[in-house]
This record gives structure tokens, C-alpha cells and sequence, in this order.
């Protein structure tokens, strides 16, 4: 009775195939290797400050040190 049934079965199936494909619309390196080289460019860039950063520091250091020599005379202190 089985075989028969798997018979019927078998006869009655109809089955369809149908082709499908999978394709990534991006581009991914090994392992995120450039993620991690752009996190350290930012922080190099971020901690490493260039000739032009330095300059501006410089500049802005003087004029805080010469704010507070004009706060201190203000307030009565002389400079000797």
C-alpha cells in the first residue's frame, strides 16, 4: 500500500525549478580592514596636531597669557 501511495504520489508532484542569484550591491574588504585604517587616520589626525594646529595654539596661548597680565593689572597687581 505504501508503494502505491508513493506512486500516486510521486505522479501527481509537480515540481519547478527556478533559478535565483545573490549579488551584495557593496564592496566588503577582508575583515573591515579599511574601517579600521579610517578609525586610525581620524585619530592620528585628531591627536597629532600639524605645523598649522601648532601655530594656531601658539597664537591662542599668547593671547591668554597676555589676557591675564591685563586682568592681574586690573585687579592692582604691578609688574616688576
Amino acid at each position: 500500500m505504501l508503494n502505491r501511495f508513493r506512486k500516486n504520489l510521486t505522479d501527481d508532484i509537480f515540481l519547478l525549478g527556478i533559478e535565483t542569484n545573490y549579488a551584495s550591491p557593496g564592496f566588503t574588504d577582508f575583515m573591515g580592514l579599511a574601517a579600521i585604517i579610517e578609525q586610525l587616520k581620524e585619530i592620528l589626525m585628531h591627536y597629532i596636531p600639524n605645523k598649522k594646529q601648532e601655530e594656531e595654539c601658539r597664537i591662542l596661548e599668547q593671547k591668554r597669557i597676555e589676557l591675564q597680565i591685563k586682568n592681574l593689572k586690573n585687579m592692582g597687581f604691578s609688574s616688576l
